[in-house]
């Protein structure tokens, strides 16, 4: 099981833990004693090591993986199957490395990718793309097009509002000029869907389509199984006081609302943002974990009980908490002046972190009045 971010893979690997727990209690199953499951840097770095193959992060990965296939990989062949999660993150240059780990199979290598191009903060191209190398030059086959349209029809994750809420945020629904991140979305895809008439999952909108397009750029989500409340937006002019505000309501959620310190999550599109809430948090003694202070954690959890987790965007990809804020939206728009679709890609990101309830807070900026628009808009 391979991942792009390292604080991802320990969560990962509990994850699959506990499938096997809750899903075969009498020990029917077991798990493999040869599962992997790590980042592809960590992984690559292992192997290089064997290999007697220089490694470095900045090195290029197509490179380093013919470097690493030349060299003789001790453990080639190795792995029955091989899964890629937030594959849209991953530099395609690590596809023939990747190739080589995995046994070749009868019907060729089982190599699974998960990919939401939504998601694409690095804005990696996807195979086929203008010049790039087609999935057939990368893994020796084209993979079966499993997509989400045919496989996530109903949504665990987020609330329809927060989904809504982000999309249209990513479309830029209320934008002054259309931003062209339609590709990022996919959206086009679900909206000759419908969502399935199962009764297990008895959905209040089965049988309706699982996206109704209103507008130019103006979506309205169905398929997530849950409702909830609408986002929400704050535009404080000084850092400062935003800081103190955000404190405030997480003092707020704890001590009044009774929200268990592990379920909130803050992040920040910068690292030193993140270390201005933390001093702030510590100062109000709410008690927090951050997983690059006071020194490197990110193989450990990214949530602690008892409590909070403040950390960037990146960091967070993966996972979910079921109160969630995304400060200093402003830094985004700063970016987007370069690269709209990254930008805006990982405000996405950021938004569908929330399962229940989301804030964004900025201290100014237009990115911010779009949130504000765009929550005021009918659906």
């Amino acid at each position: 099981m391979l991942c792009y971010n390292r604080v991802l893979a320990p969560f990962l690997k509990d994850q699959i833990m506990r499938c096997f727990d809750e899903r075969k209690s009498t020990q029917e199953w077991s798990l493999p004693p040869t599962l992997t499951v790590r980042n592809i840097d960590r992984l690559a770095f292992a192997v290089a090591k064997d290999c007697g193959v220089e490694y470095s992060l900045s090195c290029e990965k197509e490179e380093l993986s013919r470097e690493l296939i030349e060299a003789g990989i001790p453990e080639a062949n190795r792995y029955d199957h091989i899964f890629i999660d937030e594959a849209q993150d991953l530099d395609l240059g690590w596809y023939p490395f990747i190739q080589a780990m995995a046994k070749p199979g009868e019907h060729g290598p089982s190599i699974v990718i998960f990919c939401d191009e939504a998601q694409n903060v690095y804005g990696q191209l996807r195979p086929g793309t203008g010049s790039t190398k087609t999935w057939t030059d990368l893994l020796g086959a084209y993979p079966n097009p499993m997509g989400l349209p045919t496989v996530m029809r109903t949504g665990h994750r987020n609330t329809n509002e927060i989904l809504t809420f982000s999309f249209n945020m990513l479309l830029g629904t209320c934008a002054d000029e259309d931003p062209q991140t339609a590709q990022y979305t996919n959206l086009a895809a679900y909206k000759n869907e419908r969502i399935p008439e199962d009764p297990a999952l008895d959905h209040r909108r089965a049988g309706e389509p699982c996206v109704e397009q209103l507008g130019p750029r103006q979506y309205v989500i169905n398929f997530a199984v849950w409702n909830g409340p609408k986002p929400t937006q704050r535009c404080i002019p000084r850092s400062n006081h935003l800081i103190d505000e955000i404190v405030k309501q997480v003092r707020h959620d704890i001590d009044e609302a009774n929200v268990r310190p592990s379920d909130i999550l803050i992040m920040t599109p910068d690292r030193a943002e993140m270390e201005m809430l933390v001093t702030a948090m510590a100062a109000a003694k709410i008690p927090t974990h951050c997983p690059l202070l006071p020194k490197n954690q990110r193989d450990e959890p990214l949530f602690h009980d008892g409590k909070i987790t403040v950390c960037t965007i990146f960091q967070a990809k993966g996972f979910t908490a079921h109160v969630v804020h995304v400060a200093f939206v402003e830094t985004l728009e700063e970016r987007g002046a370069k690269n709209q679709k990254k930008a805006r890609a990982e405000l996405h990101v950021a938004c569908t972190r929330a399962t229940l309830n989301l804030s964004v807070w900025a201290t100014g900026g237009q990115l911010i009045q779009e949130a504000q628009d765009t929550l005021f808009l009918e659906y």
